[in-house]
């Protein structure tokens, strides 16, 4: 018959899951460290480049930076939508007609 300190593990084996739990957990916290500081990385790009296209044309290149643009320019995305359907426009009639454009000595 078995008792209940035979059944239970013993110091040794104790020892051996805690350093396995140990040594795993600090895995884990050191691999979603490294992932944390990736998507930070990766991140900081895209919010300036989202801060920027909402600033005034002559506050892009002030130094020190300004995260936050301040009047906002909403405009901007429409001015570029714009510039995108003329460009668009132009091709198509680019392949339609071989050129839109004549070289400047030609006229």
């Amino acid at each position: 018959m078995r008792t209940q300190a035979d059944s239970s593990p013993t110091l040794a084996v104790r020892r051996v899951r805690r350093g396995y739990l140990l040594r795993t957990r600090g895995l884990a916290l050191l691999i979603h460290l490294v992932l944390i500081a990736g998507s930070i990385i990766v991140l900081i790009p895209l919010a300036w480049m989202l801060s920027t296209s909402l600033k005034d044309p002559g506050d892009v290149f002030l130094f020190p930076p300004k995260w936050i643009p301040d009047p906002v320019q909403w405009g901007n995305y429409q001015k570029a939508l714009t510039v995108l359907r003329h460009l668009r426009v132009q091709r198509h009639l680019e392949r339609l007609h071989g050129s839109a454009h004549l070289p400047p000595d030609a006229v």
